[in-house]
Order: C-alpha cells, then structure tokens, then sequence
C-alpha cells in the first residue's frame, strides 16, 4: 500500500501542473465576455484566469490586458468573438522589462504556482530595492 501512494501522489502533482492557467486579465475597461468550452458566457472581471481554448468576447472600445506565466502583458482591442489564442497573437505586446512586469511575475506564480522557486526573484528584488533606497536617500540629502 506504501508503494503505491507515492506513484498515485507523483500522478496527481503532476495533473495539477498541467492545468495552470496560459493567462491572468490585469485590466478590463468596457464590455468583455469569456466563453469555456461548452459553458455559457461570463463577464470578464480582473484577476480571472484565462486558457488558450477559451473563446473572447471584446465589445465595442473594450479592452483588456492579460498577462503570461513569463510576466509579458498584451492589450487586447480586437472587437467581436475571437479564440484568446488568436487574439493574443493580434495584441499590443508589452516586454517585461520594469518593476510592473516584475510585480506580475511574482503575483502570477504566488497566486497560480506556489511551488516555484523564488530565490531568482528575491535577488533581482533585493537588489531594485537597495538601488530605489539609494536613490530615496540622495534625493533627500539633494534637499
């Protein structure tokens, strides 16, 4: 019985992984809906999680921003009912480059994948903030 929990737990972890989320809506102004497969439609709210499969309904000067796993954030402004995978590839890409982006990675993988190593992202952070206060201090001494 021993030995067979420890492959039934590895399986169950393993499933769980797969079903993370490709996308997180950061921002929603204006009518949007969101269609899963074989469900009736639901309206787009912040910090609602999105799949690829998953149809999008953006009305008329809707928009609305998701963010990826990798912390990349695209606007969506594409009106009418489009597949998300298809829209996304349509979207006004934004790089991950600031401290915004750097908030999403860490909100996106806090709130969806609580098993991630965060030892990279504490040093990067660790880093900004010594810079930031750096920064704090000779703007007051300036004064």
């Amino acid at each position: 019985m021993k030995h067979l929990l420890l492959p039934l737990l590895l399986v169950f972890y393993l499933q769980s992984q797969a079903q993370l989320p490709d996308y997180y809506v950061y921002l929603v102004k204006g009518n949007a809906s969101i269609t899963n497969s074989g469900k009736k439609p639901v309206i787009v709210k912040q910090k609602q999680l999105v799949f690829k499969s998953d149809m999008l309904s953006v009305g008329k000067g809707a928009e609305l921003t998701l963010v990826d796993r990798n912390a990349n954030y695209y606007v969506v402004k594409t009106e009418g009912v489009n597949k998300v995978s298809g829209l996304v590839k349509k979207a006004i890409a934004k790089a991950a480059d600031g401290l915004t982006a750097k908030y999403l990675k860490l909100l996106f993988h806090e709130l969806l994948d609580p098993n991630h190593d965060f030892d990279k992202l504490k040093k990067e952070n660790i880093h900004c903030t010594s810079i930031f206060l750096s920064v704090l201090e000779h703007s007051f001494i300036d004064r």
